[in-house]
């Protein structure tokens, strides 16, 4: 990644001129094994545990997605967790596998520590797709259902919609 900074001068709305102050390149932030844990997360003060479950399998994912869809259209409320009266992207991530007994972060920073790491041509439904700021469920064929916004409300979206790069995947059921 490479971040820049840039002055820019303008003339009636038209760039006239502009100048790279700074350049830095960035490491890729790489997956791997630092610990390997129970199944459980200890939680912090003030963030709630999670138990994993058992074994991941295709129904589970499946089956939450399925209720997942029957709250496509509704409001997006920002801080809300609310499946019908609006709910933001981790709060629905977070009412959806609350319905199945698993407690989940009102946080989607929060929400890529969680589960376990799969890649994305690994992704099965049901599984955390998690980006910079913003978090969805895969639901297959490349895409997530998600709060995407006040516009949109609770959709369906194709993953690389919003042209940010995809953090990490996360398989909840296993």
């Amino acid at each position: 990644m490479k971040t820049q900074t840039v002055t820019s001068t303008s003339l009636n709305g038209d760039e006239v001129d502009s100048e790279v102050l700074s350049s830095k390149t960035l490491e890729e932030a790489v997956d791997k094994v630092v610990l390997r844990g129970t199944g459980t997360r200890e939680a912090a003060k003030g963030e709630t545990t999670t138990s994993l479950g058992t074994q991941y399998s295709r129904e589970s994912g499946e089956a939450l997605v399925k209720y997942a869809r029957q709250f496509l259209g509704n409001p997006y409320v920002y801080g809300g967790s609310s499946l019908t009266k609006g709910c933001d992207c981790s709060g629905f991530v977070m009412a959806l596998y609350a319905h199945y007994g698993i407690q989940l972060p009102h946080d989607a920073g929060a929400d890529r520590a969680y589960g376990r790491g799969v890649s994305l041509a690994e992704a099965q439904p049901g599984d955390l797709i998690c980006f910079y700021g913003h978090i969805g469920i895969y639901i297959g064929n490349n895409q997530i259902i998600h709060a995407m916004n006040e516009q949109n409300g609770i959709t369906i979206s194709t993953i690389g919609y919003n042209g940010k790069r995809v953090l990490t995947v996360r398989r909840i059921f296993g």
